[in-house]
C-alpha cells in the first residue's frame, strides 16, 4: 500500500455507494453500484495494525464506502454457485483501495470479515459463498486520486470438476522433528530442498537417502535429515548444520533451498538466508552438505524488506542478449524479496556468491507485494507467482534470464481471501502448474505449456474431501503429466481467520495428477492428528497482533513447502500446530498453538517421476520398532505401522529370540490385528524380566513383509504420579538442542514436570512446576542475565508462564510469574504478575516452582493445561546497555489435567 498526495479542491464523498443497497437472487444475478469521487486517504487498517479500517462517516480521515448486498438465493446455490465481487476504480489505476466483505453490518474488527482484497490492485475482486443473508461490501480509499469506482455483484455458477482420479495413488508418512532437534519446536514457514545426489559420500549408501539427503530449514536452524528406508516409516535422523552467520537475532524471514537442476551429479548446493532487511540478506551455501559453509553476498540491490525467496536452475542460452560467461557455476541463483509495492529479483552467476542489481518484476499498479517462491524451468524461464495481481491471481515471468518481466495472470482465478502464496511447480518439459488459494477459499491449480501465456481452466482440488477453507498452497512436478499440490484444508466454511467463531479442525492433503490435469487423486496425509484446530491468521505480523487471540493463531506463519527427491517421492515440510500428546481433534484451540518442524515424504503408490513407479500391489514395508519396555506383568512391545504396499495390512506377526542378533533364534509368537501397533508379552519369562529380542512383520494379500532389525526388551521408565515429586513428565527435551550446543548447558532443557503433593487439608491447590536442564554447576552458577520459563494456556484462553531469572543481578535468582500479553509486532511480552510461591534450583539442573492455582487462571481439578513449553533466553550484552535478549532453547508442547492437592492426600 502506498499513501498519495490530495489534488487540490476535491471533496469526500458522502458515506454510502449510489445506490446504497441492492438484492441479488437467482433471478436478478447481477448488482452494479457507484462511488466516490475519494480524495482523502483512510489508512487505518494499516494503522490499526489488524488489517481492517476503521469508518466513521463524521471524520474525514476515517472514510468508507458502503453498499449493504442482501443476497435471497436457493438453499441449493451454496454448492452450485458463487458470488463474485469486483471494484473498478480505472482509468487511475495508480489509486489503491482496499476491498473488504462483512457479514452483517461493518465492525471494526476481523469477527465478520468473510473475505478481503487489500492488495489495492485495479480491479479489486472477492468471492464468497452464495449464502442468504445480508453482507455489507466495504471499500477502503487508503489512497484516492479523487476517482470513482464502479461496483459490480454476480451470482455466478461454479465450473464443474473433472471426475476424481482412478487407479492407485500416492501414500505419505509423517516425520515430526525430535527432541534432540534443538529449535525445531518453532518452524513456522519452514522451506524443503534435497541434495539428489550428495556430495558426501557417507550420506548416500544402501537404503539410506536412496532420493537425495533433505535439508529443513526455518527459524534460525537448518537441518539435515537423512532417511533410511529400511524400516517403515523410515529411520529419520535430524542434524543441526546451521552455519553459525545465520543465527543473528536481528534478522527473519528465514529460507532454505537447495540446487538440483543439471546433469548428474547435480551441484547439490545448499543455501541458507535469512532476510536482514532492506540491506538484503544473509546468506552462506555449502557444496558437502552442510558440513562447512561459504558466506556470500546474500543478494543484489535494490532489495525488498520481507519475504525472500531464493531458487536457482539452467540459463535460457536462446535470451537476447544471450546469458554471460559463468565458469565458476553452472546454474543461475535468483534471490528475490516483496518491497510492500513492488519485488526485486537479483541473479548471481558465480552460484550465489556474488549478485547483480535487483530488477523490479512488477509494478503497483500490476500487483501487490507478496509474492512466492521463485522457481526456474528446465529451459531456464523464471516464475514468481502473487497472490493479488488486479483481478486475478498471476505469475511473474523473464524469458531472458531475470532482466526484465512480464505479468501474466491466471484467468479464472480471484486474488487469495488473506496474505496465502500461491505456488508453481514445473515439469521435466517445462509444464507449469499454478496451486493457489482461491478468492473463496478454496484449493485450485491451474496448468500452462506455453510460460504462462494461456492457462487451463482452474481445477478445486478440495471436492471429495468437501474442502471449504485452504492456506498455505505449495506445488512440485516430476514428468511433464504429474505434479503434487500440498495445502492445508478444512471442511468449515465461513471465516477461517476469526479465532472468536471459527472451530474447523485442519489437515494437510496432497493432490496428485499423473495425467496432466484431466483428474487429480486427493488424499489426506495426516488422517489421525490434525495440522491445527481452530482459526489461522494469515493477515501478516502486525494483521494479525491485535486479533482476538493477540495473533497466536499466527503460529504456523507465512508458508509450507514442497520438493521432489530424485526418484520422485514429494516431500514437504511444514510446522504442526496441534501436536500428537498435546493437542488433538476434541482439544480446544488453545492447545493449538505450536509450530513442531515435521517433514511429509511419499512411501509408496505412482511417483512424480514415472521410471520410478514401484509394482503394486507389494509386500507391506518392515514396521519401524519403537521399544520393547520390561513391566508389570510382562513386555510391551510397540511399533509404527509401516506403508501396505498398496493393499490393506491383514496382520502383523511378532517374533522373539533370545538371543542377539537377527537369523539366530527368533520364532514365531503372535499374530494380531491390524488395528494394533502394540503387543503385551504376558509370557513368564517376559514376567521375570528376562531380556528378549523381538521384530514385527506385517501381512497384505500379497504375503509376508520384511523385517528392519530387531529391539531389546529394557526396563521400563517407574511409574508416574502426579502425588510424588517430580510428578508426570509433560515435555521431553534432547540433550545437546541448545543453541551453541555444548556451550550453553545450563540453558538447555531436558523435561519439564508437574506435580501437586499433598501439604495439608487446609493449604491451598499449588502447582509444583520442574524444569530439568543439563546442569547449573558451571560457574557463574546460575548464569547471570538469563530466564529459564515454562508456559502453559490455562482454560480461560490466558497464556501465563513461570519462570527462575537472573536479569540484572548476581544475586539470587528470583522466582516468578505472569501472562503474556502480545507485542504489535506479534512477538510475545512477559508481563511479570509477581513472585511466586517458592522456588529453588540445585546443581544437578533441577528448578522447582511452586505457583497457587488461583494465580494461573483459578484452577479447579479437571482444568487441563494446554501448550506447556520451555524456553531458556540469555541477553546479548547485559540489562545495563540494553542486551537484546536471545531464546537459547525451547521445547515442543504438552498437556496436564489438574487433579487438586487434596486428592494426593495419603499417596
Amino acid at each position: 500500500m502506498m499513501v498519495a498526495l490530495l489534488p487540490l479542491g476535491v471533496c469526500t464523498s458522502a458515506f454510502a455507494a449510489t445506490p446504497s443497497s441492492g438484492s441479488l437472487t437467482d433471478t436478478n444475478p447481477k448488482v452494479t453500484y457507484t462511488g466516490g469521487p475519494y480524495a482523502i486517504p483512510n489508512v487505518t487498517d494499516q494503522l490499526n495494525g489488524n488489517g481492517f479500517p476503521t469508518c466513521d462517516a463524521t471524520n474525514p480521515a476515517e472514510q468508507c464506502d458502503m453498499f449493504t448486498l442482501n443476497v435471497n438465493v436457493a438453499a441449493g446455490d451454496a454448492s452450485t454457485k458463487q458470488i463474485r465481487i469486483t471494484i473498478s476504480w480505472s482509468p487511475v489505476s495508480a489509486a489503491d483501495y482496499d476491498l473488504f466483505v462483512y457479514k452483517g453490518p461493518y465492525q471494526n474488527s476481523s469477527n465478520n470479515v468473510m473475505a478481503s482484497n487489500p492488495s489495492g490492485v485495479d480491479p479489486a475482486v472477492v468471492v464468497i459463498p452464495a449464502v442468504s443473508g445480508t453482507y455489507t461490501i466495504t471499500l477502503d480509499p487508503f489512497a484516492p486520486l479523487g476517482d470513482t469506482f464502479v461496483g459490480t455483484v454476480t451470482l455466478e455458477t461454479i465450473p464443474t470438476n473433472p471426475p476424481p482420479a482412478t487407479g492407485p495413488t500416492p501414500r505419505y508418512q509423517v516425520y515430526p522433528a525430535p527432541p534432540s532437534a534443538g529449535g525445531a519446536a518453532t518452524s513456522g514457514e519452514p522451506s524443503i530442498g534435497v541434495d539428489w545426489n550428495p556430495n558426501v559420500f557417507r550420506l548416500k549408501f544402501g537404503t539410506v537417502n536412496a532420493g537425495g539427503v533433505l535439508f529443513f530449514t526455518s527459524n534460525f536452524h537448518e537441518y539435515r535429515v537423512d532417511m533410511d528406508d529400511c524400516s517403515s516409516p523410515a529411520n529419520s535422523t535430524w542434524t543441526d548444520v546451521t552455519t553459525l552467520t545465520e543465527t543473528d537475532p536481528a534478522s527473519l524471514d528465514p529460507i532454505g533451498f537447495c540446487d538440483h537442476f543439471g546433469s548428474q551429479p547435480s551441484p547439490g548446493r545448499v543455501f541458507q538466508s535469512q532476510l536482514a532487511g532492506p540491506a538484503g540478506s544473509v546468506m552462506a551455501d555449502s557444496d558437502n552438505d552442510g558440513d562447512t559453509w561459504t558466506q556470500s553476498q546474500g543478494g543484489g540491490q535494490p532489495a525488498g524488506v520481507d519475504h525472500q525467496t531464493v531458487g536457482a536452475g539452467p540459463y535460457n542460452p536462446n535470451a537476447i542478449p544471450p546469458p554471460p560467461p559463468h565458469p565458476l557455476y553452472p546454474n543461475a541463483v535468483y534471490y528475490c524479496s516483496q518491497d510492500l509495492v513492488t519485488a526485486f529479483c537479483a541473479r548471481s552467476d558465480d552460484g550465489g556468491v556474488t549478485f547483480g542489481a535487483g530488477v523490479a518484476v512488477y509494478n503497483l499498479t500490476q500487483c501487490g507485494g507478496i509474492h512466492g517462491h521463485v522457481k526456474v524451468a528446465p529451459d531456464g524461464t523464471v516464475y514468481v507467482p502473487n497472490k493479488g495481481c488486479g483481478a486475478n491471481q498471476a505469475v511473474a515471468v523473464s524469458t531472458d534470464n531475470g532482466l526484465t518481466w512480464s505479468v501474466r495472470p491466471i484467468p479464472d482465478s480471484t486474488p487469495a481471501s488473506g496474505i496465502v502464496d500461491p505456488s508453481v511447480g514445473i515439469a521435466s518439459d517445462g509444464t507449469v502448474y499454478f496451486g493457489y488459494q482461491d478468492g473463496s477459499g478454496h484449493p485450485k491449480i491451474a496448468i500452462s505449456h506455453d510460460r504462462g501465456l494461456t492457462w487451463s481452466r482452474s481445477v478445486d482440488v478440495g471436492v471429495s474431501f468437501g474442502i471449504q477453507n485452504s492456506t498455505f498452497p505449495e506445488v512440485a512436478a516430476g514428468d511433464s503429466n504429474r505434479a503434487s499440490f500440498m495445502f492445508l484444508g478444512t471442511p468449515t466454511g465461513g471465516n477461517y481467520q476469526d479465532p472468536a467463531n471459527f472451530t474447523g479442525i485442519w489437515h494437510l492433503y496432497i493432490a496428485t495428477t499423473l495425467d496432466g490435469g484431466k483428474s487429480y487423486a486427493t488424499v489426506d496425509a495426516t488422517p489421525t492428528d490434525p495440522v491445527q484446530v481452530g482459526s489461522i491468521c494469515n493477515l501478516g505480523t502486525t494483521g494479525c497482533s491485535n486479533n482476538a487471540v493477540g495473533g497466536a493463531d499466527r503460529n504456523m506463519l507465512d508458508f509450507m513447502d514442497l520438493s521432489i527427491d530424485s526418484e520422485g517421492r514429494a516431500a514437504g515440510a511444514f510446522a504442526d500446530g496441534c501436536v500428537a500428546g498435546s493437542c488433538d481433534a476434541s482439544s480446544s484451540p488453545n492447545a493449538s498453538r505450536s509450530a513442531l518442524g515435521t517433514v511429509v515424504r511419499q512411501s509408496g503408490g505412482p511417483r512424480l517421476f514415472s521410471a520410478f513407479d514401484p509394482v503394486e500391489p507389494a509386500l507391506p514395508g518392515a514396521p519401524q520398532l519403537v521399544s520393547a519396555l520390561q513391566m508389570t506383568g510382562g513386555t510391551l512391545l510397540s511399533w509404527l505401522a509401516p506403508d501396505n504396499g498398496g493393499s490393506s495390512i491383514t496382520e502383523y506377526r511378532i517374533y522373539r529370540g533370545d538371543v542377539c542378533c537377527e537369523g539366530n533364534n527368533e520364532v514365531f509368537l503372535k499374530k494380531i490385528k491390524p488395528t494394533k501397533t502394540a503387543f503385551f508379552d504376558t509370557s513368564k519369562a517376559a514376567q521375570n524380566g528376562e531380556p528378549y529380542f523381538y521384530y514385527v512383520t506385517a501381512v497384505n494379500s500379497m504375503g509376508e513383509g520384511p523385517h528392519c532389525g530387531q529391539v531389546e526388551s529394557v526396563p521400563g521408565p517407574p511409574v508416574a504420579s502426579p502425588c510424588i515429586l517430580p510428578g508426570l513428565t509433560v515435555v521431553t527435551h534432547g540433550v545437546g538442542s541448545q543453541t551453541g550446543a555444548p556451550a550453553n548447558s545450563q540453558l538447555n532443557i531436558n523435561s519439564i514436570s508437574i506435580a501437586e503433593p499433598f501439604v495439608s487439608a487446609t493449604a491451598p491447590n499449588q502447582l509444583t512446576i520442574t524444569m530439568k536442564v543439563q546442569e547449573l554447576s558451571s560457574t557463574p552458577t546460575p548464569q547471570p542475565n538469563s530466564q529459564w520459563n515454562v508456559l502453559f494456556t490455562a482454560p480461560n484462553g490466558t497464556e501465563y508462564f513461570v519462570d527462575m531469572n537472573t536479569e540484572g543481578t548476581t544475586a539470587a535468582p528470583a522466582f516468578t510469574y505472569g501472562h503474556i500479553a502480545s507485542l504489535p509486532t506479534g512477538g510475545k511480552h512477559f508481563v511479570t504478575d509477581g513472585t511466586a510461591d517458592s522456588g529453588r534450583w540445585a546443581p544437578d539442573g533441577t528448578i522447582q516452582i511452586v505457583i497457587a492455582d488461583s494465580k494461573v487462571g483459578g484452577l479447579a481439578p479437571g482444568s487441563q493445561l494446554v501448550n506447556i513449553n520451555g524456553t531458556t533466553q540469555t541477553e546479548a550484552g547485559t540489562s545495563v546497555t540494553g542486551g537484546l535478549l536471545l531464546t537459547i532453547d525451547s521445547t515442543g508442547a504438552g498437556k496436564y489435567v489438574v487433579v487438586g492437592n487434596q486428592s494426593c492426600s495419603g499417596k
